[in-house]
C-alpha cells in the first residue's frame, strides 16, 4: 500500500509539473504571437507612411506648378515646373473661379522613385494662387501605389510661407489601404509637410521635406494603433525611403518607438520595445 500511494503521489507530482510547463508554454507562444501581430503591424503603418508621402508629394507638385505660374517669373515654364514624368497626364479647368485639376497616371506610370502608380487623383481649389493660404481638397479614383489600393481623400490647408519662410501644407487624411493579399487598414490623422529645401526647381532629387503629426490606422480586427511624430520625418526625394526621424506607437498596451535611421538611404527601420528589445524591420 506504501509504494502504491508514492507512485500515485508522485505521478499526481509529476502531472502538475507538466500542466504548468504547458501553460507557461502557452503563454510564451501567445506572447510571441502577440508580438509577432504588433511587428507586422508596424510594418504595415510604416508602409502607409511610405505611401501617404508620395500621395502628399503628388499633390504639392500639382498646386505648385500653378503657384509659381501665377508668380509671373518669366524664366518659369509650366513644363519646367514640375518633377513628375511625361506619363502623367495633368488636365487644369477653370470655371467660376475654380480650379478642378486631374492628375492621371493611366494603367501604369513610375515615378522616378521606381514606385509604380495608377489612377487618377482629382484636386479641387479656388483659382486665385496668390493668397498667402489655401484649402486644397483632393479625392483618389481606383488609385494604386505598386499594386496597393488606396481609397479615400485629403484635404490640405496649403500655406505659401510659413514662420521658416518655407512653403507648408497640412494634410487632414482618411484613407483605406488595401493589399495584393487582402490584408488592410484604413488611416486617419493629419500631418505638417515643410518644404525645406527644392521648392519650384523642378528636379526632383534635391526636393526634402520635414514631417510632424500623427495618425490612427486600424487594421481588420478593430484594434487601433495610434503614431505621434517625436522627432521630424526627414523625406528626401532623392531616396525612396524616409531617411530619420521617430515615430511613438501604440496599440491596445503594447508600446514602441519606429526609427527610419540616422540619415542613410536604405530600406531599414527599427522598433524599439519599453523593455529596450530592438526589431529591425524592412520598409
Amino acid at each position: 500500500m506504501h509504494s502504491k500511494s508514492t507512485l500515485k503521489f508522485a505521478l499526481l507530482i509529476m502531472g502538475v509539473l507538466l500542466m504548468a510547463s504547458c501553460s507557461k508554454d502557452n503563454a510564451t507562444d501567445t506572447t510571441i504571437l502577440q508580438d509577432i501581430d504588433n511587428l507586422t503591424a508596424s510594418e504595415q503603418s510604416a508602409a502607409i507612411d511610405l505611401m501617404s508621402e508620395d500621395i502628399g508629394m503628388i499633390i504639392e507638385d500639382a498646386y505648385t506648378v500653378d503657384e509659381l505660374n501665377e508668380s509671373n517669373d518669366i524664366s518659369r515654364t509650366p513644363d519646367s515646373l514640375s518633377y513628375l514624368p511625361d506619363c502623367v497626364t495633368m488636365t487644369t479647368v477653370v470655371m467660376n473661379g475654380h480650379v478642378e485639376k486631374t492628375i492621371d497616371f493611366g494603367d501604369g506610370c513610375t515615378l522616378p522613385n521606381g514606385h509604380v502608380l495608377s489612377g487618377i487623383i482629382f484636386m479641387s481649389y479656388l483659382h486665385d494662387t496668390n493668397t498667402q493660404t489655401k484649402e486644397i481638397l483632393a479625392s483618389l479614383q481606383n488609385f494604386f501605389i505598386d499594386g496597393v489600393s488606396i481609397e479615400g481623400s485629403k484635404s490640405v490647408f496649403r500655406e505659401r510661407s510659413n514662420a521658416n519662410d518655407n512653403p507648408q501644407s497640412t494634410f487632414t487624411v482618411d484613407i483605406l489601404v488595401t493589399w495584393p493579399n487582402g490584408a488592410f487598414a484604413s488611416r486617419n490623422g493629419q500631418k505638417v509637410r515643410e518644404w525645406i529645401e527644392g521648392y519650384g526647381s523642378g528636379n526632383w532629387g534635391d526636393n526634402i521635406f520635414l514631417i510632424t503629426g500623427n495618425r490612427n490606422t486600424i487594421f481588420p480586427s478593430g484594434a487601433s494603433a495610434s503614431g505621434d511624430i517625436t522627432n521630424p520625418l526627414r523625406r528626401e526625394l532623392a531616396c525612396n525611403f524616409l531617411v530619420s526621424g521617430t515615430v511613438d506607437l501604440q496599440r491596445n498596451d503594447w508600446t514602441g518607438t519606429l526609427d527610419f535611421g540616422d540619415g542613410a538611404c536604405d530600406n531599414l527601420a527599427t522598433i524599439t520595445l519599453v523593455d529596450g528589445t530592438v526589431h529591425q524591420i524592412n520598409l
